[in-house]
């Protein structure tokens, strides 16, 4: 599977994948992809990994994704638990316009599309009075409306779900939180790999920094994540160098050396294996995907 994940959003700028059903062979993998997502759990049990932390999935969870933002989804399958879930994507830089005439909200929507969040779960207790009817009164009535009324449909959705997140207080800003969870060592550990990831490392280095047995290491990641740290490292190198390929004129063998990639050969060996395509092909349809855009 790809790391980049193709949502289609450049053709239609929103989607809505209303109660889902995956009764088996749920492949979790490293991901990121294009516009805001909103995961809303119905039926599943399993763990979700973003920002460097690992959650539990269980019904009734919200979790959210910003664009391009590296997550992982792991679901424990079985007759008695399948996954059961909604998904609404959506290009935020179409969807804004439609937050313009409410100044607070919109400013709101700018922060969760854009800022470091403490936060990006709500839990069952906090969505489940106000949040389960707004996502069944839509998504029964969505396949239902003419396809040129989908898109202000959609949107009157997104409002009402930013009006009700701001409410709930959800996506306080990293620097706004002052009560911190107790973390998971597979959290201490991708926080390490985020500051050393373009760095050569080994297994040593971070079982040093940790105070951890190298075994420990690689044994307590697996479990806690069900990926290997080499897994998540790659993932990371590539999530930054499609990064730099879309932001910046860089050489491309001058942005695999700055994701930890010295050798070039490898780096596009490596980045095609995940996204799919070469580097440069791969900036170049970004390119051209920005300059076809259509103007607000």
């Amino acid at each position: 599977m790809n790391l980049i994940e193709n949502t289609g959003l450049h053709r239609t700028p929103f989607g809505f994948s209303y109660s889902k059903l995956t009764k088996e062979h749920f492949t979790g993998h490293y991901h990121c992809h294009q516009g805001m997502e909103f995961l809303y759990i119905h039926q599943g049990r399993g763990r979700v990994i973003v920002n460097h932390e690992v959650h539990d999935l269980r019904p009734r969870m919200l979790f959210y994704f910003q664009p391009f933002q590296l997550h992982r989804i792991d679901v424990e399958l079985s007759p008695e638990h399948p996954y059961e879930r909604t998904l609404l994507t959506f290009e935020p830089t179409v969807f804004m316009r439609y937050f313009e005439p409410f100044p607070r909200l919109l400013a709101y929507f700018k922060h969760v599309w854009n800022d470091l969040l403490s936060e990006q779960i709500m839990e069952p207790d906090q969505t489940s009075h106000l949040l389960d009817p707004l996502i069944h009164r839509y998504g029964a009535q969505f396949h239902g409306w003419p396809d040129k009324e989908k898109q202000a449909e959609f949107a009157l959705l997104t409002l009402h779900l930013f009006q009700l997140l701001h409410s709930f207080g959800f996506g306080s800003s990293i620097s706004d939180c002052s009560v911190k969870r107790t973390g998971r060592h597979s959290e201490a550990i991708m926080q390490w790999i985020e500051q050393h990831y373009t760095e050569p490392f080994e297994l040593d280095d971070i079982a040093h920094s940790l105070h951890m047995s190298k075994h420990y290491v690689s044994r307590i990641f697996r479990r806690e994540t069900g990926s290997s740290i080499t897994e998540y490292t790659v993932a990371r190198k590539i999530r930054q160098a499609c990064w730099l390929l879309t932001t910046s004129d860089k050489p491309i063998e001058r942005i695999g050396i700055e994701t930890g990639f010295q050798d070039f050969p490898y780096f596009c060996h490596i980045f095609k294996k995940k996204v799919g395509v070469s580097p440069r092909i791969y900036r170049l349809r970004e390119q051209s995907v920005s300059d076809n855009k259509s103007p607000l």
